[in-house]
């Protein structure tokens, strides 16, 4: 890659190891690290690169990303107000239709525990209960929190 040359006089500069993901012009993926060589007598004299290759690795990231997206895409077609949480109960995703129905943006709302959303309006006892059953059975849904205009 164009930057090992400078990479590697960084690395003898500073001696701090440097970590860089390189593709190769036939498409391959490599993690590149470079650390400083020291000797036995405990004197630097150049550096020790490493090449991993990470191809493999990089197209399961792609195919995540891109799954990502589709299931994004997926998520705001549903005109109701919609989460996804994980296991933890945190946000992984909303719709549109939920930032408009509560006021609320995707700074505000991802990765946040459900019951901290809106300062604690969704704090519901019902629904922790609903969504905390250890069999997971369907249950109806409890009432959520409305937003009063005025």
């Amino acid at each position: 890659y164009p930057e090992l040359a400078a990479d590697a006089a960084e690395v003898l500069r500073t001696l701090a190891p440097k970590e860089r993901t390189v593709q190769r012009q036939d498409g391959r993926w490599f993690l590149v690290r470079i650390v400083p060589y020291r000797t036995l007598d405990n004197m630097i004299d150049g550096v020790v690169l490493t090449f991993v290759e990470v191809t493999d690795q990089k197209r399961a990231q792609r195919m995540e990303e891109n799954l990502a997206l589709y299931l994004q895409g997926i998520v705001d077609t549903v005109r109701d107000p919609f989460l996804v949480l994980d296991r933890d109960l945190a946000v992984l995703t909303a719709n549109r239709s939920f930032y408009d129905s509560f006021r609320t943006s995707a700074d505000e709302t991802l990765k946040q525990p459900i019951f901290d959303l809106g300062n604690g309006q969704w704090d519901i006892p019902a629904l922790f209960r609903a969504a905390t059953l250890p069999d997971r059975t369907p249950t109806p849904a409890p009432a959520v929190p409305r937003i009063s205009e005025g």
